[in-house]
């Protein structure tokens, strides 16, 4: 289990406080997305986790003990930063056998298979692949080191859809099969949807979101409904509405709360002003949507969810 205690952490040159007192646990044999804005501290937070920064107050637990110059520990902690690195005139196969050293348990039994199934050369130098045959370097040497904790900062960042896919299907698997836990930090939101069971968003090196996929779906969603004899200005006041729009009698908007509550109070609300609801329907918001919408009120750029009179 990972304990995140309080943990903060500035930059002394550029005086900018990356993270701001987090504190986070992570549950064993799961897959955490870690989401929030550019520089919101996200790479900051994992590279603390692996042990390659210190944090300035507050501790990082793994397992009961500390990370940082724990060498035991980090044998089982693999971290996949943003901008991979390899030796210069490497190849694959020198560099698992690299990875050997500092990994106990490095399978090449399994760096064999995900060799084979990623179709690549591991007699073939480094230098000479591109960007997404590197990032899959990455994540045949990460998986085949058989960490406990896997640590991954835009990962599938660069790899094609098919093995993205793939790649995608290989974490899920290695995690039922081992147990290990899976911090995946992206952009790319959809990939976090995929896989994750359990969402941490910050913003500004502050914690905004701290919980599992299924309760955050549940707790917003957008709504369409049609309304016959419209009121002339439609405002529940006991609803938090945003990105409201309506197109005749249509309306949609994004809510809080239990899609069984909301649709009570919109009854009750037509109720008074004498109007109908004939058609109302809930919809699930992506983890785009709902990234957007918690960071509404932030200082970011203003989210309308599109405008229907477009």
């Amino acid at each position: 289990m990972i304990n995140i205690m309080n943990v903060s952490k500035t930059y002394p040159q550029s005086k900018i406080k990356s993270l701001d007192s987090i504190t986070v646990n992570i549950k064993d044999s799961s897959i955490m997305g870690l989401v929030g804005t550019n520089g919101a501290g996200k790479s900051t937070l994992l590279r603390i986790l692996a042990g390659v920064y210190t944090p300035d107050c507050g501790d990082v637990i793994i397992d009961g003990h500390l990370v940082f110059e724990n060498s035991k520990l980090k044998q089982q902690i693999s971290y996949l930063p943003d901008n991979h690195y390899f030796f210069k005139s490497t190849t694959l196969n020198q560099m698992a056998d690299f990875y050997k050293r500092f990994y106990p348990d490095f399978s090449y039994e399994y760096f064999g298979k995900l060799v084979s199934d990623f179709g690549l050369n591991p007699n073939r130098l480094l230098n000479t692949f591109s960007k997404g045959m590197l990032r899959q370097c990455e994540v045949i040497l990460a998986l085949s080191s058989m960490p406990k904790y896997l640590l991954c900062d835009e990962t599938f960042d660069g790899l094609d859809p098919l093995m993205r896919a793939y790649a995608k299907k290989e974490f899920m698997s290695y995690v039922a099969k081992t147990g290990a836990t899976v911090i995946l930090s992206s952009h790319n939101l959809y990939d976090l949807e995929d896989l994750s069971d359990h969402i941490v968003l910050i913003d500004d090196g502050k914690v905004v979101i701290d919980r599992s996929l299924d309760d955050i779906k549940e707790n917003v969603f957008r709504y369409q409904m049609v309304l016959e004899n419209p009121p002339t200005d439609f405002l529940p006041d006991d609803i938090d509405i945003s990105s409201l729009t309506c197109r005749g009698k249509l309306y949609s908007f994004i809510a809080p709360g239990s899609a069984v509550q909301v649709e009570e109070k919109l009854r009750n609300y037509c109720l008074s002003n004498n109007c109908t609801i004939t058609y109302f329907e809930p919809i699930h918001l992506t983890l785009d949507e709902i990234f957007c919408y918690e960071l509404r009120d932030k200082g970011h750029i203003s989210f309308t969810g599109g405008d229907l009179n477009a």
